[in-house]
């Protein structure tokens, strides 16, 4: 199942960091569909004769080496996601043995079912 709608043609992201991890340079190499089938999607770099396959459903490459995004916004968004998370984790760990001031019950309750808890 195609979840992701991928066209032939389309210009897909993956993102390399340098060799050196340096947190600040990140790079986008584009890649475009050039076929799809059940379960993968071929795709090209622009310059290169390479093909490789991609996971439709997951956009992972076949070879585990990255994760394709549908465009480099999609990549920021997800990684705000994961950063903003591990800081509201890090938060409930420092206040595991007490509570903060002024939580109620109804407070913990009503977030554990935002949260999907």
């Amino acid at each position: 199942m195609n979840k992701h709608n991928l066209k032939v043609g389309q210009t897909l992201y993956v993102r390399l960091v340098d060799r050196y991890h340096q947190a600040n340079k990140v790079d986008f190499i584009e890649l475009k569909v050039e076929s799809i089938g059940r379960k993968w999607a071929t795709v090209t770099q622009k310059g290169y004769t390479r093909r490789r396959r991609v996971d439709i459903d997951t956009l992972e490459l076949e070879d585990g080496r990255g994760t394709i995004w549908l465009s480099p916004a999609a990549y920021t968004e997800a990684k705000a996601l994961r950063e903003a998370w591990h800081a509201f984790l890090t938060a409930i760990d420092m206040a595991r043995y007490r509570p903060p001031r002024g939580l109620t019950v109804d407070a913990i309750n009503e977030a554990r079912a935002k949260l999907c808890l």
